[in-house]
């Protein structure tokens, strides 16, 4: 191969720096998509839990916040912050009144119970105690925070991609 490859040239001189990165940009974006499709087989959410009991008995879920609606000595029960109503069997003891927002780990089982909810989690317990703790107040929030911030990044882009042009690397002013 010729040292005076056009790929060589358009990779590692100056004009193929916009090249670069959007290689870098489109690897980073591969990563995310990737690490988020592992991370939600691994650890499902709540809501893909009940949607499949059997696919999902027995992984471990993250729930919160969620605000428990009752409790009792077998444990208690919380909706979250997607409106999903879940049984949770804790020890006793664990702390878990209702009205409170709680966050916390557990392991999902399918219910084989007739006319009872399609699944419920069992509390992961560490060093005798449950994985469970308060949310964050204002958490309820996150959705619209993001929300507003997607929006604002796409007002941003927009205005740019109307004011710049891209071409052959280099980044000009449109004219008007």
């Amino acid at each position: 191969m010729s040292n005076d490859s056009p790929w060589r040239e358009r990779l590692f001189s100056d004009r193929g720096a916009a090249l670069r990165a959007g290689l870098v940009l489109a690897a980073l974006v591969a990563l995310v998509v990737y690490t988020e499709t592992a991370w939600e087989e691994t650890h499902p959410g709540i809501d893909k839990c009940l949607a499949d009991p059997a696919r999902h008995d027995g992984k471990t879920t993250f729930v919160g916040p969620a605000r428990v609606e009752a409790s009792d000595a077998a444990g208690f029960t919380a909706r979250n912050i997607r409106g999903t109503v879940v049984r949770v069997e804790a020890p006793p003891g664990t702390p878990a009144a209702a009205g409170e927002t709680v966050a916390f780990r557990g392991v999902f089982h399918k219910s084989g119970d007739p006319g009872r909810s399609p699944g419920f989690v069992a509390l992961d317990v560490e060093s005798g105690r449950p994985v469970i703790r308060p949310a964050p107040h204002g958490l309820e929030k996150r959705y619209g925070m993001f929300a507003v911030s997607a929006a604002v990044l796409a007002c941003v882009a927009w205005r740019l991609w109307r004011r710049f042009r891209l071409e052959r690397g280099r980044i000009t002013l449109k004219s008007s």
